[in-house]
């Protein structure tokens, strides 16, 4: 089962089951021992303003508190605007905005952006930015384009 949600602001948390993927809008910024281990907090920029031509070439993987992370860093990667995660049985992928798929969860990506050390240098709304404050803290990657273009 595919999980699609077009919102100006995306923040979505999936929880994959044996049977396909399902939002539970109950879960909050933290994840207790009792949550699906599985669970994905993705969020994308609105009103992108900001360009970085820094490469990042590596793995993102999710993380414990379902962050996901630039592997070999705590970078908690901060998606483009209209960009998508996408559930296709027990894998995650990321989509542009076209819809063309730039990865996969624990596979390796390519995107062009750069390091910020504080969600206030992205275009995030207020709530994507405390959501990712509480349970992704630490420095970001601002991700502004996919690099294998």
């Amino acid at each position: 089962m595919t999980l699609r949600r077009s919102f100006s602001t995306i923040a979505i948390t999936l929880m994959l089951t044996a049977a396909g993927c399902a939002a539970d809008p109950g879960v909050g910024p933290t994840l207790s021992g009792d949550e699906n281990p599985l669970a994905v907090t993705f969020v994308a920029q609105v009103n992108q303003t900001t360009s970085m031509e820094a490469l990042y070439h590596g793995v993102v993987s999710r993380d414990a508190n379902g962050c996901l992370r630039a592997e070999g860093s705590s970078r908690t990667v901060i998606w483009p605007e209209g960009w998508k995660l996408e559930a296709r049985g027990e894998s995650l992928f990321v989509k542009d905005a076209t819809g063309s798929e730039v990865g996969r969860i624990g596979g390796q990506f390519r995107l062009g952006g750069g390091e910020i050390p504080s969600v206030e240098f992205a275009s995030l709304s207020a709530s994507d930015a405390q959501l990712l404050q509480t349970r992704c803290p630490g420095s970001y990657w601002l991700a502004g384009s996919r690099a294998d273009r």
